[in-house]
Formats: structure tokens, C-alpha cells, sequence
């Protein structure tokens, strides 16, 4: 029931507009400025907890964001705060980035 509801939702958003990608990317970057961000950026695993998106739709957001050269990502250095945290970071690759910098 909960796939049928989330098929729906998203035929939904689609014939909305919601899912247009230049209106995924204004969101993202909204999401992105609301944290306030720091001139190293904000934590990638907060950005996904604020939009609440699939996972497939916040990666491929984030991927076109940096096929673009809108963003910078940093690499995960060292282990986050928590196992959650480094999880809801950004994988592809095999590389975690886990900061992402809007591009001025």
C-alpha cells in the first residue's frame, strides 16, 4: 500500500511540475541557504534530512548540481558525528563526501 501511495505521489508531483529539475535544483538551494551555511559549506546529511526527499531524488539532484559545477563537495575525512549521519551523506563512486559548498 505504501509503494501504490508513493507511485501516486509521485505521478502526482509530476503532473504538478513538482519534479521539473530546474525547480528540484531552486529547492535544493533554498533548503541549502536556509542552514545558513558557513564558508565551509553545510553537511550534506543535513540538507537530505531538511528535504525529506526519496534518495534516488536528492542524489540525482545533487549529481546534476555537481555536473554542472554549481556545487563543491569535500570528501569524509573522518567519521561523522553518527553512523546515521555518514550514511545520509553523499556516496558515489565509492567516495563519501560529506560538505557541500554552493559555487558563487
Amino acid at each position: 500500500m505504501r509503494e501504490a501511495l508513493r507511485g501516486w505521489l509521485d505521478q502526482q508531483e509530476q503532473l504538478a511540475g513538482l519534479l521539473d529539475p530546474q525547480v528540484l535544483q531552486q529547492q535544493f538551494q533554498a533548503a541549502y541557504d536556509s542552514l545558513r551555511p558557513s564558508p565551509d559549506g553545510v553537511p550534506i546529511y543535513r540538507l537530505r534530512r531538511l528535504l525529506q526527499w526519496p534518495l534516488e531524488r536528492f542524489d540525482a539532484v545533487l549529481e546534476a548540481l555537481r555536473a554542472t559545477q554549481s556545487v563543491d563537495l569535500d570528501a569524509l575525512t573522518e567519521q561523522a558525528v553518527d553512523a546515521q549521519a555518514t550514511q545520509d551523506s553523499y556516496h558515489v563512486h565509492g567516495q563519501c563526501y560529506s560538505r557541500l559548498r554552493w559555487r558563487a
